[in-house]
């Protein structure tokens, strides 16, 4: 019996101080990223400065990516801006597809780059879920990541595992710093513009 109970004790501190390690130290950072909580596309040196503060399960996020994605990535590609992109989450009173969805950006940033992690960013705004009801797991997050451009034997584990977990929630947290009350948050070279009004600006761009 005492041995028995030997081998509990032993289990539950193994996974409190394999959940005391886990958030503890430095935050691991995806490959790639551009910013510390973040990750851009465009020239440094591009005349006007995008960034875009969202939650993937915000619909008010989703409109708002489909009403500007087509004219920034003009803008982009003209050399007229960068945009920098930060995955947060505020709507976890709904699940956690949230913060699964955000860790899964982190882990497709990290293996395949800022390309594909924007073409999966596009995709889950396009594929979004009602805030209300069941969402979709892991296994859907792994196959649209694919359809966007990545590849499943690296990014299983990392969605899984939620790898960026702590990423997210500190990138969060900055966010909250810099003024965000709700999403999307979007700043215009360094200053808060309300969406509609940044959607104006973006399609003078």
């Amino acid at each position: 019996m005492g041995g028995v109970v030997a081998v509990v004790l032993a289990l539950i501190i193994g996974g409190v101080w394999f959940q005391i390690s886990r958030n503890s130290g430095p935050v691991e950072t995806p490959a790639n990223a551009s910013s510390e909580y973040g990750f851009s596309v465009g020239e440094d040196d591009a005349p006007t400065e995008v960034e875009i503060i969202a939650d993937y399960l915000c619909p008010a996020c989703a409109s708002f990516e489909g009403a500007t994605d087509e004219q920034l990535a003009a803008a982009v590609e003209a050399g007229k801006a960068k945009v920098t992109y930060f995955p947060v989450v505020i709507l976890d009173d709904y699940g956690d597809y949230s913060a699964r969805a955000a860790n899964a950006v982190g882990v497709v940033l990290d293996t395949a780059g800022p390309e594909v992690a924007l073409e999966f960013n596009r995709n889950l705004f396009a594929e979004q879920p009602a805030e209300a009801g069941n969402k979709p797991d892991d296994d859907w997050l792994i196959d649209l990541a694919v359809e966007s451009g990545a590849k499943e034997a690296d990014i299983r584990e990392g969605i899984e595992d939620s790898q960026f977990e702590r990423w997210i929630k500190e990138g969060t947290q900055e966010a909250q710093r810099r003024g965000m009350k709700g999403t999307p948050t979007i700043f215009i070279d360094g200053k808060m513009v309300d969406p509609a009004a940044a959607a104006t600006q973006i399609a003078a761009l």
